[in-house]
């Protein structure tokens, strides 16, 4: 999150490569089995540091300008953007906007225990 300057092996800038592409192409490689397997789900996150960033096609690896923060908020809208598009290709959907960001960080904190060794608990 938010580091320096890298590519991916594939010469994607690191945390666009990692963040999105590549959750989006594991997710388009297991679309017919998660479509034949129904009920299923694809889960995708993102953060309020999608509102740092902008997608540009024009220089998407960040190799003219690169900001770290910026580069990390184009991952996360990146994110966004890719849940709107499923959400209009696939039948049954739940909007990721539904789902509230408190709510789910209550689950973490309660499976705190269950995650992290002892210590390693924030609580």
């Amino acid at each position: 999150m938010m580091c320096p300057y890298s590519k991916t092996a594939d010469g994607f800038e690191m945390q666009f490569g990692v963040n999105h592409l590549g959750h989006f192409l594991l997710t388009l490689l297991l679309m017919d089995l998660l479509k034949k397997s129904a009920p299923s789900r694809i889960i995708i996150l993102s953060s309020m540091a999608h509102s740092w960033g902008t997608i540009k096609l024009d220089d998407i690896n960040s190799e003219r300008s690169y900001h770290s923060r910026r580069a990390y908020g184009q991952s996360k809208l990146a994110n966004i953007l890719c849940v709107r598009s499923l959400a209009k290709r696939l039948k049954v959907t739940l909007n990721a906007g539904e789902c509230l960001q408190n709510k789910l960080l209550s689950l973490i904190h309660r499976s705190d225990s269950i995650c992290c060794p002892p210590r390693h608990r924030s609580h």
